[in-house]
């Protein structure tokens, strides 16, 4: 998740949750930022890269193993663009099952947009690049 708070604010709710384990990346200024991933002593877990854009993980839970990436795309599309490139090639690099999630800052099309003006096709060509490339298939969870 993006916390957008100090780590010691992370931290004292970390605490409160009940959670075993943490990884933290700081926020880059006020506001902006900050990434947290929490996890329970029954996941077997290795943080295998951690940025300003997300945490790269191994999974090990009740004998499987798998990756898992929780992103949060960059606001800025040419950074954005850096993290879809940096993705794609670690999808060439797995070889156990992989599951990318978080906030992707994109979309991939005017069905996940509720309200303002629609966007034009073209807008969407990164995003569905990404996924195309990195031989990702897209599920929308509507909460």
């Amino acid at each position: 998740m993006e916390s957008k708070n100090p780590n010691e604010v992370v931290l004292k709710k970390f605490e409160a949750l009940g959670y075993d384990f943490y990884d933290l990346v700081p926020p880059t200024g006020h506001g902006a930022g900050g990434l947290a991933l929490f996890w329970k002593a029954e996941i077997n877990l290795e943080v295998l890269d951690a940025n300003a854009n997300m945490f790269d993980t191994c999974i090990e839970f009740e004998g499987k193993h798998f990756f898992a990436s929780f992103v949060h795309g960059d606001c800025d599309k040419k950074k954005r663009q850096l993290l879809w490139n940096h993705l794609v090639m670690l999808a060439e690099e797995r070889n156990a099952p992989w599951f990318i999630t978080g906030d992707f800052n994109d979309l991939i099309s005017n069905n996940e947009k509720d309200g303002g003006p629609e966007r034009p096709e073209s807008s969407f060509y990164d995003l569905r690049t990404f996924f195309a490339e990195g031989d990702l298939f897209f599920a929308i969870l509507y909460v």
